[in-house]
């Protein structure tokens, strides 16, 4: 799916609204921080695996909220539209790769789970401990293109991360002419 220009264009101007360098997040351009965790299968994942792909790292405290239900689910639905941008999503949380299992089979999450106890990522990324939403998006380069903190709204959260992936795409286009 496209978006026109002028919507992407306001999508991504509203992300960053509300400036998530008041929150200690990476700025765009920042090396993002490497990590290697377990999954929910107990596997490790690390960042440097998906060199060359853009990442969309969604930050989640536990599974208790129904906004993070909500998030995962719609990034699950669409992951064939992430997977046409050359993009990953990657779940983190401060939850155990057991706890990780049982909620991606009862949500139907096929997304790495990521499992990070002591949250010694999310601070690396400057995620709060408030339990609150983030996300970040890394650019093929290994470098934040987008710190996010998702305050409002999550319905059509993946959606938006949709259109900033297609305007980071057109920038890249019009920046190569």
């Amino acid at each position: 799916m496209t978006y026109p220009l002028i919507h992407r264009i306001v999508v991504c101007s509203l992300l960053m609204a509300v400036s998530p360098f008041a929150f200690g997040l990476p700025e765009p351009g920042d090396v993002a921080p490497a990590f290697s965790l377990k999954s929910q299968s107990g596997s490790p994942v690390s960042l440097k695996g998906y060199k060359g792909d853009w990442v969309i790292l969604f930050f989640f405290g536990d599974h208790s909220s129904e906004d993070i239900g909500l998030i995962a689910r719609e990034l699950q639905r669409d992951l064939a539209k992430y997977s046409s941008y050359t993009a990953s999503v990657i779940g983190i949380g401060r939850t155990s790769p057991e706890s990780n299992q049982k909620w991606a089979d009862e949500n139907g999450l096929t997304f790495p789970l990521l499992s990070d106890p002591d949250q010694a990522i999310a601070k690396a990324y400057g995620v709060q401990a408030d339990g609150g939403i983030y996300e970040v998006i890394v650019a093929p380069s290994g470098k934040v293109q987008l710190p996010r903190i998702v305050v409002s709204n999550v319905d059509g959260e993946s959606t938006h991360l949709l259109a900033c992936l297609q305007y980071f795409k057109d920038a890249q286009s019009v920046a190569l002419r």
